[in-house]
C-alpha cells in the first residue's frame, strides 16, 4: 500500500535520477536492479510534520540491490517497512528486515542490501537532537560519546505495533 500519495516529491524509472536524488538526501547510493526492470518506479512522498520530513518510499516490485558508502555522520534513518522485505549488512551484521523488523541505519557507516517489494516510512534522526534530549531529560553531564541505536527494530512486539500502527494513521488522516 502507498502512504502519503498527495505528498510526492519523487517518481522515476530512470536508475541514474534515482541514485542521484537518493544521494542528495542520504550518502553516495549505488542501485542495482536485478532482473526485468519493468517493475522499477521509485517514488519518494514526503509531507513536512513540524520540523520532521514524514517520508513513505519504494523503489518498485524487482529485487534491489543497493551499496552506499556512509558519509552522513549526524543521522540515523529509521526504516518502518510497509511491505516486502530484504536483508541487509550494517555494523559488521547481517539480518532480515520486513513488516516485523525496522532497521536503523547509521548514516555514518556503510552498508549493503538486497530488497524486494519494499516500501517503506523513512524517519530521519538527528544524532545531535538525540543527544540533546537525553541531557534534557538525564542532565548536562549525560555523556553520549560512543552511543549507537541497536540497529534492529522489533516490529512485531506490542510497541513495535503500537509504533507502526501510529505512523500508518499519521499518514491516513494527511492523505
Amino acid at each position: 500500500m502507498e502512504y502519503l500519495s498527495n505528498y510526492t516529491v519523487m517518481e522515476s524509472s530512470d536508475l541514474n535520477e534515482v541514485e542521484a536524488m537518493v544521494a542528495g538526501f542520504s550518502t553516495p547510493f549505488k542501485l542495482d536492479v536485478k532482473g526485468p526492470r519493468d517493475g522499477f518506479n521509485a517514488r519518494v512522498n514526503m509531507a513536512k510534520v513540524h520540523d520532521l520530513d514524514f517520508v513513505h518510499s519504494t523503489f518498485g516490485n524487482p529485487r534491489i540491490d543497493w551499496y552506499s558508502e556512509g558519509d552522513n555522520e549526524d543521522n540515523y534513518f529509521f526504516f518502518i517497512p510497509t511491505e516486502g522485505g530484504g536483508e541487509i549488512t550494517h555494523q559488521n551484521k547481517q539480518w532480515e528486515f520486513s513488516q516485523k523488523t525496522g532497521v536503523i541505519r547509521d548514516m555514518g557507516r556503510e552498508a549493503s542490501a538486497f530488497q524486494k517489494n519494499f516500501h517503506s516510512f523513512v524517519m530521519t534522526l538527528s544524532k545531535e537532537r538525540l543527544t540533546s534530549h537525553a541531557r534534557a531529560l538525564v542532565g548536562p553531564h549525560c555523556a553520549m560519546a560512543g552511543a549507537t541505536l541497536d540497529p534492529i527494530a522489533d516490529l512485531s512486539s506490542p510497541e513495535g505495533g503500537l509504533f507502526t500502527n501510529t505512523l500508518k494513521t499519521i499518514a491516513g488522516a494527511l492523505d
